[in-house]
């Protein structure tokens, strides 16, 4: 004898504790009136749930399989809270996709401490929200932009990234990614915020803000370049201008640096120090 799929669903309206005869193992209550104040706790009619348990009292088999998986249900739900999620999950998938950071409502902090009970039913919701997850996960590697070497031209172009590919409500103000996309030591300033442009830029990409108090804009973009052959000798004097922009670009380690500022040459010196002890041209 098999459980249907509905009787799948009254499974939590059982007893916590189903003894391996088929009745509640609290005997200060009918097991009747308790299957009854179970099934109005989860909105299940309780003549369902009856019908459940007379189902499991007649079939020793199927009783001590729903017993064993109520078990393994306890010890899951024991489980879960003890399970911690990495720090910053979010942030590194929507990094991984290139998805902009949402804006932010403050919300009310639930205080309730007590772990939350885990049913079958929940677990597998769980799994196939997760199975949705992995799935949209997936496609987004899918249009995810392999990296590609820039030439020459697009790099001496990178004054025009500016206007085309950053956006002002994408800039993010915490969890500066410099692990991955790592700030060289002759720059003379902090970055206010940063973003990623891959899929703008069509290879992986963040570029770090750099506006000034007067409103001088400037972006210092880290794009994974490993088979680059640039020079990685800082440029003092910028490489090329163009739109009003001054650019300059070097390779350190396996990343493409490109630093444009809007103005002149002096606007574009003021950004880097030579005192550092790097090669500077």
């Amino acid at each position: 004898m098999l459980l249907t799929p509905r009787e799948l669903e009254l499974l939590p309206a059982l007893p916590a504790e189903l003894s391996q005869h088929g009745k509640s193992c609290d005997s200060a209550a009918p097991p009747e009136a308790t299957l009854i104040q179970a099934a109005a706790a989860i909105g299940a009619d309780p003549a369902e749930v009856v019908r459940l348990q007379a189902k499991l009292a007649a079939d020793e088999i199927l009783r001590n399989r729903v017993y064993t998986l109520k078990a393994w249900d306890r010890q899951l739900a024991a489980a879960m809270p003890q399970v911690a999620v990495p720090a910053n999950l979010e942030l590194r998938v929507r990094q991984a996709l290139a998805i902009a950071e949402p804006a932010l409502e403050p919300v009310a902090l639930n205080t309730n401490t007590t772990p939350q009970k885990y049913s079958r039913r929940r677990w597998l919701g769980g799994v196939a929200a997760g199975g949705v997850a992995a799935a949209a996960g997936y496609l987004g590697w899918l249009n995810w932009p392999r990296s590609r070497t820039l030439d020459q031209n697009e790099i001496a172009d990178a004054g025009r990234w500016l206007d085309q590919y950053l956006r002002e409500d994408r800039w993010n103000k915490d969890n500066f990614p410099l692990k991955e996309y790592p700030l060289p030591a002759v720059l003379r300033y902090q970055p206010l915020g940063w973003q990623s442009i891959g899929r703008e830029l069509g290879t992986p990409a963040v570029a770090y803000d750099y506006t000034t108090n007067d409103g001088q804009r400037a972006a210092f973009f880290v794009i994974p370049q490993p088979e680059s052959n640039l020079t990685t000798a800082v440029p003092f004097r910028p490489q090329s201008s163009t739109q009003g922009m001054c650019i300059g670009h070097w390779r350190q380690g396996p990343n493409l640096m490109v630093l444009v500022v809007e103005g002149n040459e002096s606007r574009y010196k003021n950004f880097l120090r030579p005192d550092r002890d790097v090669p500077v041209v």
